[in-house]
């Protein structure tokens, strides 16, 4: 699997921590590419946004929560980072929660960095 990224580590260390509770980090490839003057982000991610992540069958995943979850699935340490029973639902809340607030200040940052 290829995870596509950019130097801002920011934008994968939720996938990071995933990979890393799962047993699977040692699978991941990483690409790095950078933001704004790049066409590789575009082949992975219709948006042109990262993470993106290149599946073994080269299909691309994107978007933070659903790579999670697609690593979260090949956990070989017996262990789900994601719960299946009933507090699912509130941990992916507390997901897009967490999201929303990164998103907003991310969004800031990046911004400051087009002047």
């Amino acid at each position: 699997m290829k995870l596509v990224f950019t130097p801002n580590p920011e934008y994968i260390h939720k996938v990071l921590v995933v990979a890393h509770e799962s047993g699977v980090v040692d699978r991941l490839e990483f690409e790095r590419t950078r933001p704004f003057d790049s066409e590789k982000i575009w082949e992975f991610h219709p948006m042109g946004k990262v993470p993106a992540l290149v599946m073994d069958n080269g299909e691309a995943l994107y978007g933070g929560i659903v790579i999670c979850e697609y690593i979260d699935s090949l956990s070989n340490s017996g262990q789900r980072v994601f719960p299946s029973d009933k507090a699912r639902w509130p941990a992916l809340r507390q997901v897009s929660l967490g999201d929303g607030m990164f998103d907003a200040t991310t969004l800031l940052r990046v911004e400051g960095w087009r002047k």
